[in-house]
């Protein structure tokens, strides 16, 4: 798997209790999906990740942000104990398969028939 941040942005506020916590974000660069998985920096070193509640912008209920926003609330879960202090900072991480390309035997001068028997001997 490979993952990819695509948006980022620095924690300005914190509400709630420790059971259900929102985050104010602002300074926003790139994209806050909440499909996305989440992830919380402190000092440059992660000390959170997972999957978040909600996301928010001016108490309404959002799955993506815009470009011309620049702050939003990001809502965590019960079950996400998360120790979020001001200033530190929130990435959204696109997860994809790395596709490896396929490498055909023969470009390595190996034939068909020498790969066959290669497999047949190794599966013995």
């Amino acid at each position: 798997y490979v993952q990819r941040v695509i948006g980022y942005g620095t924690v300005e506020a914190i509400h709630g209790d420790k059971k259900r916590r929102i985050v104010g974000v602002s300074n926003l660069k790139g994209l806050m999906d909440v499909e996305g998985g989440f992830r919380i920096k402190r000092s440059n070193f992660p000390i959170w990740e997972g999957e978040i509640a909600s996301l928010r912008f001016e108490r309404d209920r959002i799955v993506k942000t815009r470009r011309d926003m620049n702050e939003c609330g990001i809502g965590f879960g019960k079950n996400s104990i998360c120790d979020v202090k001001l200033g530190d900072k929130v990435e959204c991480v696109e997860t994809t398969i790395d596709k490896r390309e396929f490498i055909d035997p023969s470009f390595f001068g190996v034939t068909e028939e020498e790969e066959k028997e290669r497999e047949s001997v190794a599966y013995k």
